[in-house]
C-alpha cells in the first residue's frame, strides 16, 4: 500500500501542493483522499487524450480563429475556476504551515537498503500489514450475535439488564462500547498524546535506523498536572488497603485509569466479571480519547513507548481485556486485541502478546496470518541480536502443528508437513507434554526420558526457568484445542514414534530470546497478569525473588530511560487545578456527594456498610427509625429501588452486608420497623453471620494521615461529632453522627438537606 501511494504520487504534477503533502499531508488527508485526487487527474489524462482522438479523426487541421469576446457563461465560469484557484492557494498555504510545524515528523527511507536487503524491506512491509488490526473484529457482542444470533443476545440483555436510563452514551470508540451508565466524559480528561523527539527515541529498538518498519512513529502520553495530582492520591490509597476509598476518588475523577484499573480487580476478586470489564473499557476508552489525530490503530505502524510509566497502564488494560474475552469465551475478539497489544511495541513485545496470539490464531483459524507472522519476522529479524526468535517460543512451535494441520483440513493435504511440526515440537519443549499428560490424558511410552520438570523460579539461571514458564502457560492455555478427540490421537501416534529420541536434559540453555533481560521481564508479567490458578506457586517463587510488585506497575522495566512515579513525576501535580476540573466536571458536586441531576445515583459499596453499620451498632431505635423512615418516602424509596436492583445483581458482593442485604430484598411492605439490631434468622435464613471480607489491596502506604487527606482539607467535622465516636457504657460502639448525616445526605436535596442538618444540630445541643 505504501509502495503503491509512493509510485503513484511520482507521477503527479511537480505544484505546491505535492511540495508540501511530504510533511503535512498525512495530517490532513486520509489515504482515499489521496487515491480520489489521482483517479480524478486520470480521468483528464483520458479525457485529453480522446480529444487528441476526435481531432486527428477530423482530418484537416482547424486554423486558429480570433478571439471571441467572452459570454456570461464563460465569465461565470472563469470566477468559479478563480474561486477554486483561491481554494488551492489556501491548502498550499495550510500545508506549508503543517510542513513547517511537524517538520520532525518523517517516513523513513527504505530506498538505501532495498538495493542490498530486499527481502527485509519486502519482510517489513508484510510485518506491517499483519499488525494492522480490523475495528469490525473488536466488538464482542458483535461476535456473540454471529455466534448465537441476534434475537438470543437480545432477549438475554433485556432479561439481565435493570431498568434503562434516559442518558445518550458518552460518546463514540474503536476500542469499546460506551455505555449510558457511565459518567460524562470530557475531550482528554488529563491524557494527551504526542510523538516522541529523537533524543526520547533513543534505545528503543530496533536501535538500526533501517529497521524500523515503513512509516513507524512512536508516541507517548503524557498527565496533566491536575491528573498526576490524582495520581498521588491513588497511590496513596492502594496503601491503605480499603477499596472503598477507591470509589471515593472515583466520584471525584471519573476517568483516573489506575483507579478503574483497581476496580476492577476488586470485582473480579469477587468473581463479578461482567462489572469488572466494564471498568477495564472505561479505563481503555480514556486512554482512547488521547490519541493523537496521526496515531492510526489500523496502520499497524503507531507504537507507544513502554518505558514511560504514563504508557504502562494501556498496555495493562489491553492485557487484561484479553483474559476477559477469552473466558467469556469470544476468541476472535480476544485474536484482535491482543494483535493490537503486540502492535504497541512489536519489538520487545512487554506483555507477551504472543503468548495470546499463538493459541488464538489455531482457535480462530487465522492460519495464513500465523504462518506469514513466523516467515516475515524471521525473515525481518534475522540479523538482529536484541529480536527474540519465535523458535524459542514453546506455544509458538507447539501451535504451528496444529496450525499446518488445520490448513491441510481446510485446503486438503499437508499431514506430513504438520506431524513433522508437531515431532520438531516435542523434541524442542517435551516439557509441555509434563502439563498436558495430567490435563487431556496423553500416553506417554514408559521407555521415554521426559526431563525433569521446573517447579520454581531460579534467580541464578533465569533462561531455563522462563521457557519452562512458557511452558506450562502454553498447556494449560491450550488444553481445549489438545483434548480434541483427533488432536489427541494424533499426538499420542506421534509420540510414539518420536519417543526414543526424547532427550532426559530439556537443553533450554540454547535458545535465544533477544534481549535477555527484557524478554525475561515480559515472560514474568505475562505471568502475573494472567493469574493462571495452577501456576501460583510457580509465581509466587517468582515473586520471592523479586519482590512484591505494586498493582499499577507490575514488572517495571529496566531499559535506560524507564520512568516511574517519583519526586520528579510528581514535582508537577497541581491540586489546585484538580479541584477545578473537578469542580467543572460535577458543578452540582458538594464535600463529595453526588447531588442529583438526571437520577439518584448511589456508591452501593459505601452505602451498603453505612446501612450495616446502623442495624448492627446503634442501639438507639430511635434514630434508626428516623433514618429508615426517610428511606420509606421519595426520595428515599428511590435509593432503595436502586440499591435492591444492585444487590440482587450482585448477590456474592452483597453478603458483606447480611442485614442490610435481607433489608433490601423484603418486599416494601414486609420491611420490619425497628429492625433487629443484630440479624434476624426469620429475615435472612440462610445468610451467614460472618461474611467474606473484601481482598486487601497490595500497597506501601498507610496512615492516618493519609486518610485524613483523602477526606479533604476543607472537611467539617463538629467537635460534638467527634465526641460521638466512642463507646457507650455497655462497650458497644455507637454509630458516628456524621455517618448518619452522610447517609441522609446521600438520598436528600435542597431544603431538605439543610432541615436536616438543623434537625441534627438541635438533638445534638438537647443532648
Amino acid at each position: 500500500m505504501e509502495e503503491d501511494s509512493e509510485d503513484s504520487s511520482s507521477e503527479l504534477p511537480s505544484n505546491n501542493i505535492t511540495k508540501s503533502i511530504s510533511a503535512g499531508f498525512s495530517l490532513l488527508a486520509s489515504d482515499s483522499a489521496h487515491v480520489e485526487s489521482e483517479d480524478e487527474e486520470e480521468e483528464a489524462k483520458a479525457t485529453k487524450k480522446k480529444n487528441k482522438k476526435k481531432k486527428k479523426k477530423g482530418g484537416a487541421a482547424i486554423a486558429p480563429q480570433p478571439p471571441k469576446p467572452a459570454t456570461k457563461s464563460e465569465k461565470s465560469s472563469a470566477k468559479k475556476g478563480k474561486g477554486k484557484a483561491n481554494q488551492e492557494d489556501d491548502l498550499d498555504r495550510a500545508l506549508a504551515e503543517l510542513s513547517l510545524k511537524y517538520s520532525d515528523i518523517t517516513i523513513p527511507d527504505t530506498s538505501s537498503i532495498l538495493a542490498s536487503a530486499p527481502s527485509i524491506v519486502s519482510a517489513l512491509h508484510t510485518l506491517r500489514s499483519l499488525l494492522s488490526i480490523q475495528p469490525k473484529y473488536l466488538d464482542a457482542d458483535a461476535e456473540m450475535r454471529r455466534f448465537f444470533g441476534s434475537g438470543v443476545i437480545r432477549s438475554a440483555d433485556a432479561s439481565s439488564s435493570s431498568t434503562p436510563t434516559q442518558r445518550m452514551p458518552v460518546a463514540r470508540s474503536t476500542l469499546c462500547k460506551p455505555q449510558n451508565t457511565w459518567p460524562p466524559g470530557a475531550t482528554r480528561d488529563g491524557l494527551t498524546m504526542r510523538l516522541l523527539t529523537d533524543d526520547e527515541r533513543k534505545h528503543i529498538p530496533p536501535e538500526d535506523n533501517w529497521m524500523s518498519m515503513p512509516g513507524e512513529k512512536w508516541y507517548t502520553v503524557e498527565h496533566s498536572p491536575s491528573y498526576r495530582w490524582d495520581q498521588r492520591q491513588f497511590i496513596q490509597i492502594v496503601g491503605m488497603l480499603d477499596p472503598n476509598h477507591l470509589f471515593a476518588l472515583m466520584r471525584e475523577s471519573y476517568w483516573h485509569v489506575d483507579t478503574l484499573l483497581q476496580i476492577s480487580e476488586v470485582y473480579r476478586a469477587q468473581d463479578d466479571h461482567s462489572v469488572s470489564s466494564d471498568f477495564i473499557s472505561r479505563a481503555i476508552f480514556s486512554y482512547e480519547r488521547s490519541f493523537s489525530g496521526s496515531f492510526s490503530l489500523t496502520g499497524g505502524a503507531s507504537r507507544l513507548d513502554f518505558r514511560r510509566i504514563e504508557n504502562r497502564s494501556l498496555f495493562l488494560a489491553l492485557h487484561r481485556t484479553i483474559l476477559s474475552l477469552e473466558r467469556r469465551g469470544t476468541m476472535r475478539t480476544a485474536f484482535e486485541f491482543a494483535r493490537l497489544l503486540w502492535a504497541l511495541d512489536p519489538w520487545t513485545d512487554p506483555h507477551l502478546a504472543l503468548a495470546h496470539l499463538d493459541f488464538l490464531s489455531v482457535k480462530t483459524e487465522q492460519y495464513e496470518w500465523f504462518l506469514e507472522t513466523e516467515s516475515s519476522w524471521e525473515e525481518a529479524t534475522s540479523s538482529k541480536s536484541f529480536a527474540k526468535s519465535l523458535k524459542s517460543l514453546p506455544g509458538w512451535v507447539w501451535s504451528k502443528s496444529l496450525v499446518l494441520r488445520g490448513l491441510g483440513t481446510k485446503k486438503g493435504g499437508g499431514e506430513a508437513k504438520a506431524t513433522e511440526a508437531l515431532r520438531q515440537a516435542i523434541l524442542d519443549f517435551p516439557e509441555v507434554l509434563l502439563t498436558l499428560s495430567s490435563l487431556v490424558g496423553v500416553d506417554i511410552p514408559a521407555s521415554s526420558r521426559l526431563p525433569t520438570s521446573i517447579s520454581r523460579w531460579n534467580a541464578s539461571d533465569t533462561l531455563p526457568s522462563a521457557i519452562s514458564l512458557l511452558c506450562k502457560i502454553y498447556a494449560h492455555r491450550s488444553v481445549s484445542l489438545w483434548k480434541i478427540p483427533e488432536n489427541l490421537s494424533w499426538l499420542n501416534s506421534t509420540l510414539k514414534s518420536v519417543s526414543a529420541e526424547i532427550k532426559s536434559n530439556n537443553g533450554y540453555s540454547k535458545y535465544s530470546l533477544g534481549d535477555t533481560t527484557s524478554s525475561i521481564d515480559a515472560i514474568v508479567r505475562h505471568a502475573i497478569v494472567s493469574d493462571l490458578k495452577p501456576l501460583a506457586p510457580f509465581v509466587g517463587s517468582i515473586l520471592a525473588t523479586i519482590g512484591p510488585q505494586e498493582v499499577y506497575d507490575i514488572v517495571t522495566p529496566k531499559a535506560p530511560g524507564t520512568t516511574v512515579y517519583d519526586e520528579q513525576y510528581f514535582s508537577l501535580a497541581n491540586a489546585e487545578s484538580a479541584k477545578k476540573r473537578r469542580e467543572a466536571q460535577n458543578p452540582n458536586q458538594r464535600r463529595g456527594r453526588t447531588a442529583r441531576n438526571d437520577g439518584i445515583q448511589v456508591d452501593p459499596v459505601e452505602f451498603l456498610q453505612m446501612l450495616e453499620e446502623i442495624f448492627v451498632l446503634d442501639p438507639d431505635d430511635q434514630r434508626r427509625q428516623q433514618i429508615l423512615r426517610a428511606l420509606g418516602d421519595p426520595p428515599g424509596s428511590e435509593v432503595v429501588r436502586q440499591l435492591e436492583r444492585w444487590v440482587r445483581s450482585h448477590p456474592d458482593f452483597a453478603q458483606q452486608f447480611p442485614n442490610a442485604r435481607a433489608y433490601l430484598l423484603l418486599p416494601p411492605t414486609e420491611r420490619p420497623r425497628p429492625p433487629p439490631e443484630n440479624i434476624n434468622p426469620q429475615i435472612a435464613p440462610d445468610i451467614p453471620a460472618v461474611a467474606p471480607q473484601i481482598a486487601p489491596m497490595p500497597g506501601a502506604f498507610t496512615g492516618d494521615a493519609i486518610e485524613e487527606q483523602m477526606r479533604g482539607e476543607g472537611s467539617e467535622h463538629d467537635s460534638s461529632d467527634e465526641g460521638n465516636d466512642s463507646e457507650d457504657e455497655n462497650g458497644a460502639p455507637l454509630l458516628p453522627v456524621r455517618i448518619a448525616r452522610g447517609i441522609m445526605n446521600l438520598f436528600t436535596w435542597g431544603d431538605r438537606r439543610a432541615e436536616a442538618d438543623e434537625s441534627d444540630t438541635e438533638e445534638e445541643e438537647e443532648g
